[in-house]
């Protein structure tokens, strides 16, 4: 007999503890949300912090078996949501931090031509001041630029540089691509800039712009 098997009880006791409690959680406090179109059962935890900056962010805690990864999309109560940050795993459960993707564009799918909406988190770039001492007038220059972060699938890594989008079916909020970053190991960040409305050739009504590469 193995005389340090003994010593496994006490973990195993704990683990089995720890397991009921979190499952009677769950069973409480879970909610069915879509895990990358898996339908799972998960906490949703509210922001701790009500003066962040992002206070509608939000801690996702799920079972170990449930794969789960940053950039994962989640949809609960018609929101989606992203997983922002690396996933921290404990003895029984494993959670991250997720944030709503508060704006949607549309993919045109080139072999098949189906168009898919791509949720994303966008947030707008910081601004500068410039000064025309000749005339001693002067303004802000506020920066069009914005960042788009998405999930990083087969889908959206065909997307490409000078890819036109646009936000809230409007020629005001139109934008291309105009860099792609893809440090963020499971999210893509397009940084866009504003873009012109193409009237006859863009439909603000579905919200697909036209692309170079339809002419190609």
């Amino acid at each position: 007999m193995d005389k340090y098997t003994g010593y496994d009880r006490p973990i195993n006791r704990r683990i089995h503890y720890l397991s009921r409690i979190f499952n009677e959680q769950l069973r409480q406090y879970g909610k069915n949300i879509l895990l990358d179109n898996e339908e799972v059962k998960g906490i949703i935890k509210n922001n701790q912090n009500p003066y962040s900056e992002n206070k509608e962010d939000r801690v996702l805690e799920i079972p170990l078996n449930v794969k789960v990864r940053k950039g994962s999309y989640i949809k609960y109560d018609d929101v989606t949501y992203m997983a922002i940050t690396d996933v921290d795993k404990y003895e029984v459960s494993q959670d991250c931090k997720i944030r709503k993707c508060g704006c949607i564009f549309k993919w045109q799918e080139h072999e098949t031509g189906e168009i898919i909406d791509i949720p994303c988190i966008v947030s707008y770039q910081s601004y500068g001041v410039k000064i025309f001492q000749a005339t001693n007038d002067f303004f802000n220059e506020v920066s069009t630029n914005i960042d788009v972060q998405v999930q990083r699938n087969e889908i959206t890594e065909k997307i490409p540089v000078n890819f036109r989008m646009c936000f809230g079916n409007s020629e005001h909020g139109i934008y291309k691509v105009g860099d792609i970053a893809t440090y963020s190991e499971g999210i893509l960040k397009f940084t866009c800039k504003k873009d012109k409305y193409l009237k006859g050739y863009d439909n603000l009504e579905t919200g697909e712009m036209w692309q170079k590469y339809n002419w190609l």
